[in-house]
């Protein structure tokens, strides 16, 4: 499940980001999640190492390290992305060392050509820029995107809906233990209770549900349902 997967690379982005690595752990992680990154727009992701096509498409290349450290299928139109990955050891703002023009300098060359690689991205663990002196050497009509894969994996957990309050009035009771009632199922059945009593005096009134009683009632429903979230009782027209 995506919420399940976006969550377990988070915990992995913190777990690593504090300490000294070699990287590795980045690249693996990229691989693992980036379909599910809503924000990247991948469809398949691999290591360059064992990337399926690799000599079908690049036949002069070899599986030996050449800067491109992922290689991934954008979903939209199959177009290939060069990605490299950089892990920094962050401090307690989530800031690490830049990086540096030296780093930046195989991967550039490996991903020249503009015709085959349509994006380039540079994925880092926090907030760490390009040195001015990479910044200085990158084309602007073939650019390098710099990616925080802790911020994207962040603000997609927090667009996932919440789960939905426990009331453990509503679970199944054959004790008929006293039990405490969630704040909406309190509001529920404030609802239908209303909806009730407004029924019954409609009828009481005129002998039937009357069509003003039908519009004040589809009204209140219509309201109650937008402010807590549910359906109340049904109604007829």
């Amino acid at each position: 499940m995506t919420q399940d997967i976006i969550r377990e690379a988070i915990e992995c982005v913190e777990e690593n980001s504090y300490k000294r690595s070699d990287g590795k752990w980045l690249e693996q992680l990229v691989v693992e999640v980036a379909s599910h990154v809503q924000e990247w727009d991948l469809e398949r992701c691999w290591l360059w190492s064992e990337w399926p096509d690799r000599q079908q498409e690049l036949p002069k290349s070899t599986g030996t390290d050449v800067g491109i450290d992922v290689v991934a299928i954008r979903r939209t139109d199959s177009k290939h992305i060069a990605i490299q990955c950089k892990s920094r050891q962050l401090d307690n703002v989530e800031q690490g060392a830049d990086i540096s023009k030296r780093e930046v300098d195989s991967f550039a060359a490996a991903s020249s050509d503009p015709d085959f690689w349509a994006e380039r991205w540079i994925i880092t663990n926090g907030g760490n820029s390009l040195s001015k002196n990479a910044l200085a050497v990158i084309p602007d009509f073939h650019p390098i995107k710099l990616i925080n894969i802790r911020q994207d994996l962040q603000q997609q957990q927090a667009s996932f809906p919440e789960p939905a309050e426990a009331c453990p009035h509503c679970a199944p009771n054959p004790q008929n233990e006293e039990r405490r009632q969630s704040k909406n199922c309190m509001q529920s059945e404030a609802v239908s209770e209303s909806v009730r009593i407004l029924r019954e005096h409609e009828r009481s009134e005129s002998g039937g549900l009357c069509l003003l009683g039908r519009r004040a009632e589809k009204s209140f429903c219509l309201a109650a349902r937008g402010k807590h979230g549910y359906h109340s009782a049904s109604w007829r027209n």
